[in-house]
């Protein structure tokens, strides 16, 4: 959100991944309209999309050619609705906007204008399903339990897990509502603080195939919806049994996040609690937890995330949003949640920032990048040593006369020695009057025109080489023409000699 003078602006932008610059015809201006006299109506028939009055809090979510923005309010400051709006991902003309509270009826005392049903997921994007069905979580705000075929009569749908068709316009094409929605909306326990995770096809215990997905939010219950049947909502209900599985109080405090999943297991992280891993058997959430991490998160909890080779090797990644301000990234083994590594254990390496809330780690190609207030920073693995190879050959040679460092003058004969094709240090040789001597192995150019005379020596070596004399007294260095016969194995060379104490170099 931006603002001009007293007007506010809300863009779409599109930025090009090599230079970071937009696109052209980006950014587009966000504008809407949606049939209904809610708050902030037109008092034309029209609610209206007031960019002053809303945040894009949730992730976008780029599906079949459109990308979809959901818009939550700045806390619950009234007046307000409940807005999806899509746009094409090439001309970015807008296709499709959905609103979710568009008559505000009936409202509360907690919202009594009769605002509410925004988005904002603790920054967690709309799932969709291979079909191109939409999914995700309303906030706290009206819901008309008068029906109409089983859908609201007025299209208001707070506290409500949403399953919205994009076939044609974007609609809502079945729900599932908690029964004491209305007390949810009335002490702001929104379902919406949530984000919803589809899940992947699973068979149940007579053999059906399901298709599930999961969501959770203020009220610590963790929500397993049937896709093909939600549940919708039952008037006079006192327990949600319309709908495929609960599991009440399994999230004490609260979720503000989003579940992963992995190898038949969904991963939460509520406020104040642990990291806690639910086990999937024949299609149904198991009761209790099948692991916890030793570590409590407090406020907003933990949007996990998943890195594997496969089925196998699993790493739950955890962002620490701690007490301190400071950032901590934590792994986690999937299987049992004991900590692999956090990113306190070297602090002077590894601490990355001021922590924020509702920061989700972000795996790719190897590496785990998370956000601060400021910044993000880049996890990966340390470059790893190549593993040994073969033995490479030794160089070795022997009656070469040449002057080497710290011997007499006018030279010393090196009578035999070796060099170690891994190691372009210092060699130690031995010489012919006894003294430590060493031959160095460097890159040199030119040797200063003096008188020189010529001998012939021979190298074996296991690739090519280049000679060269360095000059102690100017340190200036002459790069050598090389013959080179056998493939490599065998190599010959003229090398000049002057009047000045030489040493040879080989590289």
């Amino acid at each position: 959100m931006s603002k001009s003078a007293t007007a506010y602006h809300q863009r779409l932008h599109v930025l090009n991944l090599a230079t970071g610059q937009e696109v052209p015809g980006s950014p587009v201006e966000i504008q809407a309209s949606y049939a209904g006299s809610g708050p902030h109506n037109d008092g034309n028939g029209h609610v209206i999309f007031d960019p002053g009055a809303y945040k894009e809090r949730p992730g976008l979510l780029l599906l079949n050619g459109t990308v979809y923005t959901a818009w939550s309010s700045h806390c619950d400051i009234a007046p307000y609705t409940s807005w999806i709006i899509g746009y094409d991902e090439k001309t970015l003309a807008q296709t499709r906007v959905l609103n979710l509270d568009p008559n505000g009826a009936p409202n509360s005392t907690f919202l009594s204008d009769g605002s509410g049903n925004a988005f904002w997921n603790s920054g967690a994007g709309p799932a969709a399903d291979a079909n191109g069905n939409i999914y995700a979580l309303s906030a706290n705000g009206p819901f008309d339990a008068t029906l109409l075929n089983g859908f609201p009569s007025h299209g208001d749908y707070g506290d409500t897990f949403l399953k919205l068709s994009t076939q044609g316009s974007l609609a809502v094409s079945d729900y599932f509502t908690p029964f004491d929605q209305a007390t949810d909306a009335q002490n702001d326990a929104d379902l919406g603080s949530g984000g919803a995770l589809v899940l992947p096809d699973m068979t149940d215990g007579s053999g059906e195939i399901r298709h599930l997905a999961v969501g959770a939010g203020k009220d610590s219950n963790i929500y397993l919806v049937d896709r093909d049947n939600m549940g919708k909502f039952l008037p006079g209900a006192t327990s949600n049994s319309y709908m495929y599985q609960e599991l009440v109080g399994a999230l004490p405090g609260g979720e503000f996040a989003t579940a992963a999943y992995f190898n038949g297991s969904i991963y939460y992280g509520p406020v104040g609690g642990a990291l806690r891993r639910f086990t999937i058997t024949q299609a149904r959430l198991d009761a209790a937890p099948a692991a916890i991490t030793s570590t409590v998160f407090a406020y907003p909890g933990v949007t996990p995330s998943v890195s594997s080779s496969g089925n196998t090797a699993g790493i739950v990644w955890a962002y620490e949003n701690s007490g301190n301000n400071q950032a901590v990234l934590h792994a986690y083994d999937a299987t049992n949640l004991q900590e692999l590594y956090n990113s306190n254990q070297n602090p002077l390496r590894d601490q990355f920032g001021q922590a924020n809330k509702f920061i989700t780690p972000t795996v790719c190609n190897g590496k785990v990048f998370v956000a601060t207030q400021n910044s993000v920073a880049v996890f990966g693995i340390f470059a790893q040593k190549p593993p040994p190879g073969p033995t490479p050959p030794v160089l070795s040679f022997s009656g070469l006369a040449a002057l080497v460092k710290n011997s007499a003058w006018p030279y010393t004969e090196i009578l035999s020695g070796t060099m170690d094709w891994n190691n372009y240090s210092a060699q130690q040789f031995d010489t012919s009057d006894g003294k430590t001597s060493y031959v160095l192995f460097s890159d040199t150019e030119q040797l200063s025109n003096t008188e020189r005379t010529q001998i012939r020596i021979t190298i074996r070596h296991p690739n090519p080489v280049q000679i060269f004399l360095l000059d102690l007294v100017t340190m200036s260095f002459i790069n050598l023409p090389l013959d080179v016969w056998d493939n490599g194995q065998t190599a010959k060379a003229n090398v000049v000699v002057t009047s000045h104490p030489q040493l040879l170099i080989v590289q």
